[in-house]
């Protein structure tokens, strides 16, 4: 992912002509669908310099202008608050802590196939209800964008768990 920070005073073709200079030499390439370009506003509104900004061409494309991004895990806004980053974090362990728990899965031992279907679909609409995606959204997706565990995971992880204990005992 590449974050163009622009200054006012040069304009798009420095930047531009920075990056082509740095790239090539150290042999890069600029993936057009992760190369983004974010404008972040003043902490005062009298420091405002503009509402718009011209578009800005790199190797032959429009840079695409954004108001977030996800960064090593952390959600950077053009504001500069943390507010939304926190509040999705806190779902996460909410999510984790109270939804993941199924430490008495290792103990089933009689069910049938249906029973566990139900459970299934039940953690997936809580997960999409609890972080507001819509019905028709991919949970595959989801999952990874969250970065938590799929269903059949978690119950891979607790069979292996009885196992280990039934090895024990």
């Amino acid at each position: 992912m590449t974050l163009f920070y622009l200054h006012h005073h040069g304009g798009q073709c420095k930047s531009s002509l920075l990056y082509l200079s740095h790239a090539a030499k150290i042999d890069t390439s600029c993936n057009e669908n992760k190369t983004v370009c974010m404008v972040f506003q003043p902490k005062h509104r009298s420091q405002i310099v503009s509402v718009s900004f011209p578009q800005l061409t790199l190797c032959n494309f429009y840079v695409k202008y954004v108001v977030s991004f996800k960064y090593l895990g952390h959600i950077i806004f053009s504001n500069r608050k943390d507010n939304d980053d926190i509040e999705r974090e806190v779902k996460l362990v909410l999510f984790k802590s109270y939804d993941i728990c199924l430490y008495d899965a290792c103990l089933w031992s009689n069910y049938n196939a249906r029973c566990l279907t139900k459970i299934k679909l039940c953690y997936h609409k809580c997960m999409k209800m609890f972080f507001g995606f819509k019905r028709c959204d991919s949970v595959t997706q989801i999952v990874f964008d969250l970065g938590l565990p799929s269903f059949d995971t978690l119950l891979q992880s607790c069979y292996f768990l009885s196992c280990l204990c039934k090895c024990k005992s």
